[in-house]
């Protein structure tokens, strides 16, 4: 699910998201881990730097 909902911001491209994504980097999950990395990447500001 977690994973879902990141792909999904990604695809949404707010930066509003953000935070959010910044912080399902750090989950116990790797596909969770990977779908905040390519919302991020999909977002495309340098915000999305950590």
């Amino acid at each position: 699910m977690r994973s879902s909902a990141a792909f999904a911001l990604g695809n949404i491209g707010t930066e509003a998201a953000i935070p959010g994504l910044l912080e399902l980097l750090k989950d116990s999950e790797s596909n969770v881990r990977s779908s905040a990395a390519f919302a991020l990447g999909n977002i495309g500001t340098e915000a999305a730097i950590p």
